[in-house]
């Protein structure tokens, strides 16, 4: 319930608490290297009442945000209110501490191609309030995107998740990057 009551005030409060951060990039996908990485990148609170609500509604970790980092040089593919699916700056969160997990295997090309097709999707306040997994939050895009196996280790359907879940299966922390593939 307190994961509920968390993503509820994130679904409402977000916008607002991040409205320092440009809504998007443009229109067009920005050129990737083809062999270019691709992260799930988690977003430190910044210590607003939002961002602190979020951290301690999913556990403490000390993770309110997460996107994808589909290795542009100039964009990261991020979810929020008013602004949906969309390509935002790359420096967008370069003032709040992060934990970056570069993924290998096919789970990149899973990551990459299902957020990328995503892009132009409204915020799903609706499925937020309901409790989905698949695009509720920020962590829902992420989540649905990844490859069914990997998925399971996050939890049941029918619960959002929350950065603070992928950050205790993949053992991210602040400031650290850990590299996950099939084999590890």
């Amino acid at each position: 319930m307190l994961l509920f009551v968390g993503g509820l005030a994130c679904g409402i409060f977000w916008s607002a608490s991040q409205s320092r951060v440009p809504d998007r990039v443009a229109d067009d996908e920005p050129s990737r290297p083809v062999a270019a990485p691709v992260a799930i990148v988690l977003v430190a609170s910044d210590g607003s009442a939002v961002a602190e609500a979020i951290d301690r509604a999913s556990g403490g970790g000390g993770f309110s945000h997460a996107y994808v980092d589909a290795g542009h040089a100039s964009a990261i593919l991020d979810y929020r209110p008013g602004a949906g699916v969309h390509w935002a700056p790359r420096d967008a969160y370069a003032d709040r501490g992060a934990a970056r997990i570069e993924l290998g295997g096919r789970a990149v090309e899973q990551l990459f191609g299902c957020a990328r097709a995503r892009v132009g999707q409204p915020f799903d306040a609706a499925g937020l309030l309901v409790g989905s997994d698949s695009l509720a939050n920020c962590t829902g895009l992420i989540y649905g995107c990844l490859p069914p196996e990997l998925r399971a280790q996050l939890g049941g359907s029918g619960r959002p998740v929350a950065p603070n879940d992928l950050a205790r299966i993949f053992g991210a922390q602040v400031g650290k990057t850990v590299t996950w593939s099939e084999e590890s």
